[in-house]
């Protein structure tokens, strides 16, 4: 199994403080709002109504109640047992079913959910450990996959570049974050057999972050055009 730093992150303080620190300053409050505007739209348009979902990895489970309040059942995994135990205090009878779980080796069987959700997550994992996660993902999920992608495009570069570089300043070290671009995203998803069927992104043409709607691609079909055309959804 692949190692990288967030597999070790999110323990301790830094799961303790996690929402705060997602809420501490209004463009964040911003994003975390807009998040659940995109999840609850994706939620009603394209999924199924009392869908089984595994929120991969679910954190302190934000988006639980979400989820629940549109009579889905949910079930978290996450590799952190400090994220678990602030998911239960934090939700109490409101959280999900946890499981303590690598997302590269899911502890489900094939088919368990219909889908998988996954957000903030892949940009904290290298392409070549990206490709065993989506394969894992689309392995548990029989209807398809909600992925928040980072992606880089011509017109975010720099403030990506910014951002690495007030990382650097501030941590003394290079971030640890992989987003894929418009030329590479294709092909990762090509090699985990997955296509999309929708996409949604999070701030418009200036979002670092896509929402995709992905399903799989029989093995006949699979190509470099994985990608395909997909229905292009307006941003909320």
């Amino acid at each position: 199994m692949g190692h990288y730093p967030a597999k070790q992150r999110y323990w301790g303080a830094v799961a303790r403080d996690y929402n705060r620190w997602r809420l501490s300053s209004p463009l964040r409050r911003y994003i975390w709002e807009r998040e659940f505007r995109v999840l609850e739209r994706i939620a009603r348009e394209q999924l199924c109504p009392h869908s089984t979902i595994l929120d991969a990895p679910t954190g302190t489970g934000r988006i639980v109640p979400l989820f629940r309040s549109l009579g889905h059942k949910v079930t978290g995994v996450d590799i952190s047992l400090d994220m678990l135990r602030m998911q239960f205090s934090q939700l109490g009878n409101l959280s999900c079913g946890l499981v303590r779980g690598d997302c590269e080796v899911l502890p489900f069987a094939d088919g368990a959910f219909d889908y998988v959700i996954s957000l903030r997550f892949m940009g904290h994992v290298p392409p070549e450990v990206r490709s065993r996660v989506l394969q894992e993902f689309k392995r548990v999920a029989r209807k398809g996959l909600i992925v928040a992608f980072p992606v880089v495009q011509s017109i975010t570069k720099l403030k990506f570049k910014l951002g690495n570089l007030r990382y650097r300043l501030v941590n003394g070290k290079p971030r640890c974050w992989w987003p894929a671009t418009p030329s590479s995203l294709p092909s990762e998803l090509n090699t985990a057999g997955l296509r999309v069927a929708n996409e949604l992104k999070l701030l418009g043409p200036f979002s670092q972050i896509v929402f995709l709607h992905l399903t799989a691609v029989e093995p006949r079909h699979a190509s470099a055009h994985a990608f395909g055309h997909p229905a292009h959804m307006a941003s909320v």
